[in-house]
């Protein structure tokens, strides 16, 4: 099975594609209309899983970074900020772990109040759907939240731990581009 293989056997079939022409790689953004539920756009990453990342464990690792939206953000706005995120990836010659932050910076889309990223466990898909087994070594597939800055410093303070258990208590729509910060619910 090829990668492509294992996205469209959780995904169905690819809807679209994008390549930042002034990017010096291979990636690619593809998405997937309605995944993983009505209304909502699932873009991943193709071809990051060329480059080899190494853990702070030591674990190398490939990935391909995926992520959802409504389906009324802008799909190019979308794809080109994943494209760069990616860039910013391979250049880092980090993978992206559970409960990693990056940010703050500029929005993640004009137009979003969301600055930050948080790395997660991709847990709205199909179980098998995170990891991809059949290359070597394996490759896994990232959800890439993005997160106000406020939510970034809550997870640094209070570890990713408890930020997901945040997330769970207040169950936000987290493909929602200008939803309200979680933080506000939070309690002491």
């Amino acid at each position: 099975m090829t990668l492509v293989e294992h996205l469209e056997q959780y995904l169905g079939e690819i809807d679209g594609g994008w390549k930042d022409p002034q990017s010096q790689n291979s990636v690619q953004v593809v998405v997937f209309y309605d995944q993983p539920f009505e209304d909502i756009n699932t873009y991943t990453t193709l071809g990051l899983s060329d480059y080899l990342f190494v853990s702070p464990a030591e674990t190398p690792c490939r990935q391909e970074l995926v992520f959802t939206a409504y389906k009324n953000f802008d799909s190019q706005k979308v794809a080109s900020f994943l494209s760069t995120f990616a860039d910013s990836v391979i250049l880092s010659h980090t993978p992206l772990l559970r409960g990693g932050v990056i940010g703050p910076s500029a929005p993640i889309i004009l137009g979003s109040p969301l600055n930050s990223i948080y790395s997660a466990v991709p847990m709205i898909f199909p179980e098998n759907f995170g990891v991809y087994r059949e290359s070597i070594p394996k490759t896994i597939f990232p959800w890439v939240i993005p997160i106000h800055e406020e939510e970034a410093n809550y997870v640094r303070a209070n570890g990713w731990s408890k930020f997901e258990c945040l997330l769970e208590d207040t169950n936000p729509e987290l493909w929602d581009l200008r939803r309200s910060s979680t933080v506000t619910h939070a309690k002491s």
